[in-house]
């Protein structure tokens, strides 16, 4: 099942709860908050860039398993997403003006930082959202390693 960072701001206060995907494909919220001590380093959000639907209420058919995010104006699958946005270290998060109902869409944002965090903080907010969501990098190495023909010298 997928994890997802969904922001929120509490009064004032910037949260980043994970949430589940459930067998109905909705998502549920966790007690989990990853990056709680971090969250001084937080300005907000940026505009929304695209927007991810759960598979089950996706409308067509699609080569993965997992919800798709629609990032400008192209699809990825969500784990694909991710993964090329935190080899540019970017971090996204998804957000829903109402976190009430059956959540099934969410608008993705890119993860707005104070100018005077440093790249400790930053490569630590990184590593948080990752083992967060249980986004495994070396998957993608495995691809290129796999793609890449091997030349005997």
């Amino acid at each position: 099942m997928i994890k997802l960072p969904v922001y929120f701001d509490l009064n004032g206060i910037h949260q980043i709860a994970i949430y589940n995907e459930t067998d109905d494909g909705t998502f549920r919220r966790t007690m989990d908050q990853p990056m709680r001590l971090l969250r001084d380093n937080i300005t907000g959000i940026g505009p929304k860039a695209g927007e991810l639907v759960t598979a089950v209420y996706d409308r067509e058919p699609r080569l993965w398993a997992t919800p798709t995010i629609s990032f400008n104006h192209r699809t990825y699958s969500y784990y694909q997403f991710l993964r090329q946005q935190s080899k540019e270290r970017k971090v996204f998060v998804f957000s829903k003006p109402s976190l009430n109902g059956r959540l099934y869409r969410f608008d993705v944002h890119e993860l707005q930082l104070k100018p005077t965090a440093s790249m400790q903080v930053q490569s630590l907010l990184m590593k948080k959202m990752i083992d967060a969501i249980d986004l495994d990098l070396d998957h993608e190495l495995q691809l290129e390693q796999a793609q890449t023909p091997n030349i005997v010298a």
